[in-house]
């Protein structure tokens, strides 16, 4: 009787096909496991990131990248417009000069808008001080934006469609610059003339005059309506702000 012998081959060939790997060659299919090695570490790499992005949070505000700064309430830069107001205080002719102006419309700011989030250093009174600090080159003088929206902070109705129309003795206001509700409650040193302003808003002289304006008026000459003696207590002062700068 013949007797068939196994061919090495085949078995081994064998083997390799059943079992992934051969002990016997010392050869392993490296598919499986270095699949499970590269997906854990490419998971690990995906969760890094998406931990890191939830840890940034959204992107913050870049003030270099906002002319008129950041909104503090929405981390987002805030619209360009300027605010006017009227004084709380009624003032004689003697209101310290621009120092003394700037300062009493920073007291009403503070009082009651700061929701405008108005830099405390971009708050101005709207007043002719002397031939070198005139309302005309207060756009160049304090770096008073031009191009941006006049809005009265009381209640942000459009005044001016810009700060070179609100100050233009030549044009009508689109709304009176404040919501005053008498004429009178309305009346503001301007000295808008350039010569009637109180010895530069520093005397209270009956011998002294200074320009007012009458701020709930809609007429070109609203700016130079009247003038009167430094010693009348009842003009308030008219302000401008706005955010933005350091």
């Amino acid at each position: 009787m013949m007797t068939t012998k196994p061919r090495v081959g085949a078995t081994v060939a064998a083997l390799v096909v059943l079992g992934g790997c051969s002990q016997i060659l010392g050869f392993k299919d490296p598919t499986l496991e270095d699949a499970s090695v590269n997906n854990t570490t490419n998971d690990a790499a995906i969760d890094a990131a998406i931990d890191a992005a939830s840890d940034t949070g959204p992107a913050a505000c870049v003030p270099a990248a906002c002319p008129f700064g950041c909104d503090t309430t929405t981390n987002a830069c805030r619209d360009g417009v300027l605010w006017v107001f009227a004084t709380t205080g009624q003032y004689q002719g003697n209101v310290g000069g621009r120092a003394g102006a700037d300062t009493r419309c920073l007291a009403t700011y503070t009082d009651k808008f700061t929701a405008h989030q108005c830099n405390p250093a971009r708050v101005h009174a709207i007043l002719t001080i002397d031939a070198a600090d005139a309302i005309g080159l207060m756009s160049t003088k304090f770096t008073i934006p031009t191009t941006v929206p006049v809005q009265r902070a009381d209640d942000a109705v459009l005044v001016a469609n810009n700060w070179n129309d609100l100050t233009d003795t030549t044009k009508q206001p689109r709304a009176p610059v404040t919501s005053a509700a008498t004429d009178a409650d309305g009346i503001v040193w301007t000295g808008a003339n350039g010569t009637s302003t109180c010895n530069g808003w520093t005397s209270s002289a009956s011998t002294d005059n200074g320009v007012r304006g009458h701020t709930t008026l809609t007429s070109v000459n609203w700016m130079i309506r009247d003038s009167t003696t430094c010693d009348q207590l009842g003009p308030r002062l008219l302000c401008v702000c706005w955010s933005g700068g350091e």
